[in-house]
This record gives structure tokens, C-alpha cells and sequence, in this order.
């Protein structure tokens, strides 16, 4: 069990300002060699001297290693990866809280559900998927929204019956045409659930579908209607918005992360559903050569293969991406690929400085 820990420093015999106060991962083992805590740290002295304590009045003497890193983007990747050597068995409860969500759309049914990652990436049928998403709940309240902008159905068990199902409430209220007993023809239903999918490419596609909708109930003098969606366009410019930020194809989904690096240095990576691909690393103050340069291994990255299925490590990746993303407060900046490949957004993007992070 301790090959995982090969190369890092052990840390309970040194004295306390010989541990850097620096990001790191920690971990500590018993005397039979088996790791009994592994966490990540922005500041591993303190993290020591926190915990000092425990292991002095521990009934065993533990040995506690220590991995130095430059940001806590790299501490909790080394995590991830050292998690599945040194405690195979318990890791994947510890990065539970890291789950990504996505809204499944289910084309040929017009219906849709939660779907993990792993879920979101299985070609079922025609069915494709959008986030990623930080909770559950937020997934049900985009499908909610999208079934109350787009008036589809809120009883999928009925609609499953179609034509020979019972209409709703919505249908008495004008809210819905009513496929489910054939008022609406069933082409007619899925060419409107098609839309509401493409409006789920991006946040901005979904304001531009709500903004759409809000102008056409006005036109016809819908005002309560016209006044409840434009309430739908305040929840997206506010709190539901925050958390729909990263909205996209599943498939398509590319982020470009700028990870701290010593010396002020930037390591870029691009993290797409197939895994994180470090391609580039740009100095401090980088000129649009350098940057037009790192653009270039950004596109040597060879494509995502239409027939690729994600492994456990894929999903896992895809995970830590989506809980790095949602942080409140991180060292590393994220671009959009659209963002990225822009020498002058990518050069400015690389100058900026964050705050470090801390351990609340």
C-alpha cells in the first residue's frame, strides 16, 4: 500500500517549519501499511499541525506522507488518482459529493429524466442528454421549466398511452394540445419537444427561447402568460442561471482549464466527457505567439470518437471537471473552447490572478 505514496514526504518527523505551507495530499498510514485518511490540503503545515494531535495520542504511531502540488485543481486530481490505488474499496463514497447531473431527453417518447454522467454518455436509442449540472434537483426544476415553456407533457404515464390516454388539467386550461389523446397529432408533439431539446445547447439558447415565447404571448395579449414567463427569465438571469452556467450537448461539452503553475506559469487543459488532456503550458505574461501556439495543441487533441464509450476513470474525470467548475472560489480559470482558441481571450485569461484557495 505504500508504493502510492512513493516519493512523497513523510511529514510527522519533521520539524513544523520544515512542512510547507502549500497545497498537497496528505495521507496517513498505519503501521500495517494501510491508509486510514487521505484528503487534500491548501496548506499542509497547518493541516499538520491540526491534526498533530490525533496521531500523538493515536493507540499506533501512523506515518504521514505528504504530496506537494501548485493549486488545488492538481491536489484533488492527485487525489482522485491515488484514492483508486491506495483505497480502492471506500474512494469512490469519498468523490460521491462531485456527481455531475444531466436532463435526458428521450426523442422518439417526448419524455425526459435525471441521468448521471455515465447515464448521459450511453447512445439509448436517439436519446441525448444536456449539462452538466451540479445537483440533482436543479436537473428536475430544468425539466419542469422546460416542459412549462414549451407546454409539454407533465404526465408522461399518460402520455405512454397515447392516443388512448386521459387529458390533463393542462389541456382544459389551454396549456397543452393534448397528443396523449390524439387532440395533438403525435409528429406535431415530438417537432415541439425537438425544439425545446435545441434550446438546451446553451443558457443563452434557453433565454433567447424564453425571451421568444414571452414576446409571442404578448403578441396575441396573453399577458399572465407573457408576465409568467418573463418571471422564468429573472429565476435564469439569477441563482438558476448560476447553475445552468455550463449548459451544453453532453457529447459536445469542452471546457479549457488555466491551472496555476509555480513561478506564475499556467498549465492549460482541456477537459472534455473523454477525459483531462493536458496540451500546453504558458509562462507568465505570455505573448499572442505563445498563446496562438498553445491554441494549436488545444486542436492537435485528436476528436472524440462517435462510437466512444466512457470508462469508470472517464466518468470519474468527468466528475472532478463539473465540481471544480461550481466552486465558489478556485485558483483556475475555465474557457469556453469557443473562448479559448480566441489568442487575445486566452493571453488575458493566462495574465489574471485568482486568490488561493483555502480549506472551508
Amino acid at each position: 500500500m505504500t508504493d502510492s505514496f512513493a516519493g512523497w514526504t513523510r511529514i510527522d518527523s519533521l520539524d513544523e517549519q520544515a512542512i510547507r505551507a502549500a497545497c498537497a495530499i496528505v495521507a496517513i498510514v498505519d503501521e500495517k501499511g494501510a491508509c486510514s485518511l487521505l484528503a487534500t490540503t491548501a496548506n499542509a503545515r497547518a493541516f499538520w499541525l491540526k491534526r498533530k494531535l490525533q496521531v500523538d495520542v493515536a493507540a499506533t504511531t501512523p506515518i504521514v506522507y505528504s504530496n506537494y502540488v501548485d493549486s488545488m485543481f492538481d491536489a484533488e486530481l492527485a487525489f482522485l488518482t491515488t484514492a483508486r490505488k491506495a483505497l480502492p474499496d471506500s474512494y469512490q463514497s469519498l468523490i460521491a459529493p462531485w456527481q455531475a447531473w444531466y436532463l435526458r431527453l428521450d426523442p422518439e417518447r417526448g419524455t425526459w429524466a435525471n441521468a448521471t454522467v455515465s447515464e448521459a454518455m450511453q447512445p439509448l436509442r436517439k436519446q441525448v442528454a444536456f449539462g452538466p449540472v451540479q445537483d440533482k434537483r436543479t436537473v428536475s426544476k430544468l425539466g419542469e421549466l422546460l416542459d412549462d415553456l414549451f407546454d409539454l407533457c407533465r404526465y408522461p404515464a399518460e402520455l405512454a398511452k397515447t392516443p388512448n390516454a386521459r387529458p390533463c388539467p393542462y389541456k382544459e386550461m389551454g396549456r397543452c394540445p393534448a397528443p396523449c389523446d390524439g387532440s395533438e397529432p403525435w409528429s406535431a408533439f415530438l417537432e415541439r419537444f425537438q425544439r425545446a431539446s435545441e434550446a438546451l445547447r446553451s443558457i443563452q439558447d434557453l433565454q433567447r427561447a424564453v425571451e421568444k415565447r414571452t414576446r409571442m404571448a404578448a403578441s396575441i395579449n396573453d399577458f399572465e402568460r407573457a408576465a409568467h414567463l418573463q418571471s422564468i427569465t429573472k429565476r435564469l438571469d439569477g441563482r438558476l442561471g448560476k447553475k445552468l452556467a455550463h449548459l451544453a450537448h453532453a457529447h459536445a461539452f469542452a471546457q479549457v482549464a488555466l491551472v496555476p503553475r509555480a513561478r506564475h506559469h499556467k498549465m492549460i487543459y482541456l477537459c472534455r466527457p473523454d477525459g483531462i488532456h493536458p496540451v500546453a503550458e504558458l509562462e507568465p505574461n505570455p505573448t499572442i505567439e505563445s498563446c496562438q501556439a498553445a491554441i494549436e495543441s488545444i486542436a492537435s487533441v485528436p476528436a472524440q470518437r462517435s462510437d466512444w464509450q466512457p470508462s469508470c476513470e472517464q466518468t470519474e474525470a468527468m466528475n472532478f471537471v463539473t465540481h471544480r467548475l461550481f466552486l465558489a472560489r478556485r485558483t483556475e480559470l475555465f474557457l469556453t473552447l469557443e473562448d479559448a482558441i480566441n489568442p487575445a481571450t486566452l493571453r488575458k485569461a493566462a495574465c489574471r490572478t485568482t486568490k488561493p484557495e483555502s480549506d472551508d
